[in-house]
């Protein structure tokens, strides 16, 4: 559960892969550690919530409370069951 009190900013993270390859993706992540350069972890949920490691905030955007993101996440769930992805 998100804290509703806390503020989120979407951040654009990049990490080194195999072969050379760089992985990226965007996530909502807690303000205080939204910093371009920071080396952050993510807990993935396809994964049974493993950390993922070596993520580096390439690019801080948008910035919004912690009720809209649990929201925004809990739209995505819903749009993976009715889409069968």
């Amino acid at each position: 559960m998100v804290p509703r009190n806390k503020f989120y900013c979407q951040c654009l993270l990049v990490r080194s892969a195999e072969e050379g390859r760089i992985e990226n993706m965007v996530s909502w992540i807690p303000s205080d550690i939204a910093k371009e350069g920071n080396l952050v972890r993510l807990k993935e949920s396809g994964k049974d919530l493993e950390w993922s490691e070596g993520w580096t905030v390439a690019e801080v955007r948008g910035k919004i409370k912690g009720e809209l993101a649990e929201a925004f996440s809990d739209l995505w769930k819903h749009q993976r069951k009715m889409s069968d992805i």
